[in-house]
């Protein structure tokens, strides 16, 4: 009786967990280079009450299997480029990431609109500054600034430095850090770009389709409206076993 109760319980959980997936993802639409997160379910194959006909039959069979929570993971495909003109945005076609460094420690980002702070280096929105192949912040030492489709930096048409653009043969290494920023784990392997393709007064916008995601959340709502049938059906059932106990004669 109580494991159907903790199974249907566990299953309203791991929607809920879905439903904040899905509302960061949509509330991050508009961030640039922002990556959706998707839930991950494992089936459980619980096994409850023995079968019974009916509605309730069905329930059990709901709860026999139940969908756990196995994890979320991020889905780093490329979303779509939007030209703006601003010389100081910058996109990464296909695989790559920029490095910034933090005062945390140096990350990793597909975000490229770029500001030129007080000291004439190339920082993120978030004032991260942009680092070049020699692991040193990006300094722009003239008037103008030029950036050609491999990384190269150009101040007044004289060769400054060249971006780090790095790949991951596992991008599941790494773990969003809030401000699109990304850390990697212990033992994930970084390689250098030699010849990244970088897009000049482009950004690239999130990768969230809205179409998906107003989808998945009249789907979890419908998954969170029955599983809030199969709870009352399984109280109803206690409640009712419970008066039937109380009420037999001893």
């Amino acid at each position: 009786m109580w494991s159907g109760y903790y199974t249907a319980a566990s299953g309203m959980v791991s929607t809920l967990t879905q439903l904040d997936v899905v509302t960061n993802n949509l509330a991050n639409m508009t961030t640039p280079g922002f990556k959706k997160d998707v839930a991950h379910f494992q089936t459980a194959n619980y096994r409850t009450e023995p079968e019974t006909p009916g509605e309730e039959n069905l329930f059990r069979r709901i709860l026999n299997s139940q969908s756990t929570l196995a994890g979320t993971k991020t889905d780093f495909s490329s979303g779509p480029m939007v030209t703006t003109g601003r010389n100081l945005d910058l996109a990464i076609q296909g695989e790559g990431f920029f490095v910034v460094r933090t005062p945390q420690g140096d990350r990793y980002t597909r975000q490229g609109a770029l500001q030129i702070n007080e000291k004439g280096e190339l920082v993120s929105a978030s004032g991260a500054q942009l680092l070049d192949k020699n692991n040193a912040p990006v300094t722009i030492p003239g008037n103008t600034v030029h950036f050609t489709e491999n990384g190269d930096v150009f101040s007044d048409g004289v060769y400054v430095t060249a971006l780090k653009v790095v790949k991951f043969d596992k991008p599941e290494g790494l773990s969003k850090e809030g401000t699109g920023l990304y850390t990697a784990a212990q033992g994930t392997k970084e390689t250098i770009l030699e010849t990244p393709q970088v897009r000049s007064g482009t950004l690239e916008k999130s990768n969230v389709s809205i179409e998906e995601a107003m989808g998945d959340l009249i789907r979890i709502q419908r998954t969170f409206e029955f599983q809030e049938r199969v709870m009352t059906t399984l109280l109803n059932d206690v409640a009712r076993k419970t008066t039937e106990e109380v009420g037999r004669p001893t």
